[in-house]
């Protein structure tokens, strides 16, 4: 979702319950974050230190070029896009965070660096409070200045949004913007039922290139658009494990130690936005089946780390 033109390595894989591997075993690992929403709006949870609204590359994500308007008036003229988020489609209420997708009553413009770009939905994106941006050549010089964890357990309580125009979203990323970045699940419904969701991870190979290697699961279980899931992972220097309630769906042995990839802290974003890899279904005429009632709701976030008997 956040690097254009990527290619996804990975395989369609089926998952339910009885064939999943491994239970999630916390024993070894110690809670050092924890939100549960309760007892704060929206004001409380962005001014706690805690959180911050929007990507960790700002307000506007996602350029995509050459697409068609499909404005009364302008049909057939093509622009480029842009994905648009607000922190006014961030709520908390009855002690839950709600993400929320909103329709604008027209297309708005937004120049950037220079040039004019198009939005027709605002979306929602929050993440861990990241005091400093630093650029890739200032991690080993100055790593004390952002916040994150380096490597840990990572939790979320959450339901799924049920409309399938929606694009929901989970993954740990370095303050930087760049590698490393953990994708616990991206919701993609723009491929007509393939696949239902993918995991990923994005490295530096030895020479320094991005790469990503996703994998992309199907599912038949409703329950995940009604009841709340707990999705994990585990990230150490030598694997990344994906959990979906307590249960190992994936694990992630290679290129997780090329340097400098491995050492670098993460902070944790939840997103929502549109749909928008179908051609036509988000840009064009917006989501086909847009609901703004259908949120993305998160119950509880937490973060564990290995105690510190057992760092070394």
């Amino acid at each position: 979702m956040k690097v254009i033109g990527r290619i996804l390595i990975g395989i369609l894989f089926l998952w339910n319950a009885a064939e999943a591997q491994e239970n999630l075993d916390k024993s070894k690992y110690s809670l050092v974050f924890f939100e549960d929403f309760e007892n704060k709006d929206i004001h409380d949870l962005l001014n706690s230190g805690s959180w911050q609204a929007n990507s960790p590359w700002g307000e506007y994500l996602n350029k995509y070029k050459e697409v068609k308007l499909g404005k009364k008036g302008e049909r057939g003229r093509k622009v480029d896009l842009v994905q648009k988020f607000s922190a006014d489609n961030l709520l908390v209420e009855e002690g839950k965070l709600r993400l929320k997708v909103s329709k604008l009553a027209a297309w708005n413009k937004k120049n950037i660096d220079g040039k004019d770009w198009y939005y027709l939905y605002e979306g929602a994106e929050i993440h861990t409070r990241i005091t400093q941006k630093i650029e890739d050549d200032q991690w080993q010089k100055k790593p004390e200045q952002h916040t994150g964890w380096l490597y840990g357990l990572f939790e979320v309580d959450l339901q799924l949004p049920e409309d399938r125009s929606l694009y929901p979203s989970l993954w740990l990323v370095s303050p930087s913007g760049r590698v490393p970045e953990i994708d616990a699940f991206e919701l993609d419904h723009a491929n007509d039922r393939k696949y239902d969701f993918f995991s990923s991870y994005y490295y530096h190979d030895e020479n320094e290139n991005v790469k990503n290697d996703a994998v992309f699961y199907k599912w038949d279980d409703p329950s995940i658009y009604t009841q709340m899931h707990t999705w994990s992972i585990l990230w150490t220097p030598e694997k990344i494990v994906y959990y979906l309630d307590g249960k190992e769906i994936r694990t992630q042995t290679e290129h997780v130690n090329f340097a400098p990839t491995s050492w670098r802290k993460c902070s944790l974003v939840i997103g929502l936005s549109p749909t928008y890899r179908r051609k036509g279904a988000y840009w064009k005429n917006g989501p086909k089946n847009f609901n703004s009632q259908h949120d993305f709701l998160i119950d509880e976030v937490r973060v564990y780390q290995l105690k510190k008997n057992l760092a070394n």
